[in-house]
């Protein structure tokens, strides 16, 4: 596996988008590294991400993304402690605790520019449980996505083969769903600028 670390950990924004134009959350999160999967990033305990309803999530601890070199979707791997607040416009806080720890936004492949790195969410979503178990989310709800974002036909074939991807991929602990995000997050924190080596 090639592990490529850094030197310099630029902040970026990304964006997750309901269709091109419309944002429906962004946050600022720091580039930590790539290898042979995708590109690695970090949220920082209580960065705020920003969601199309005026909600605010801050997340207790660092969490880690995943943007593959190819597939369509992007991973949030949150280790044994995924639990976040949410402040709502009303001013009401509500705090979720013990959510699935690895998320999966099925998306159409992310791009990056200057401006940041930016994703269209497909609706369909895939997690594991801390106790193993996979789950696909949202695929009640596709029909009536697609029909009020204008998603086309073909990108959601692409996600229903995406979702039977990833699902595969976290039942059988397949990279990115391994526990590589420890590497990245110990990267991050230890806050080395030299290669390292994936233990």
């Amino acid at each position: 596996m090639r592990v490529e670390t850094y030197a310099e950990r630029p902040r970026r924004l990304a964006r997750k988008l309901r269709q091109p134009g419309h944002v429906a959350a962004s946050w600022t999160e720091t580039v930590v590294g790539r290898d042979d999967v995708g590109e690695w990033a970090v949220l920082p305990a209580g960065t705020p991400i920003h969601r199309d309803s005026g909600t605010i999530l801050r997340y207790q601890s660092a969490q880690v993304f995943c943007y593959p070199h190819q597939g369509w979707w992007v991973a949030r791997l949150g280790g044994p402690d995924a639990t976040f607040l949410a402040s709502r416009v009303d001013g009401t806080v509500k705090s979720f605790d013990n959510p699935a720890p690895d998320r999966v936004d099925v998306s159409t492949p992310h791009v990056v520019s200057p401006a940041g790195v930016e994703f269209v969410d497909l609706v369909l979503d895939v997690v594991r449980h801390a106790d193993g178990t996979v789950a696909v989310q949202d695929e009640h709800e596709v029909e009536q996505e697609a029909a009020a974002w204008s998603i086309p036909a073909d990108h959601i074939e692409q996600a229903w083969r995406s979702c039977t991807e990833i699902v595969a991929m976290m039942e059988r602990a397949m990279a990115p769903f391994d526990g590589s995000a420890a590497y990245w997050l110990d990267q991050f924190s230890v806050g080395s600028g030299s290669p390292a080596r994936r233990r």
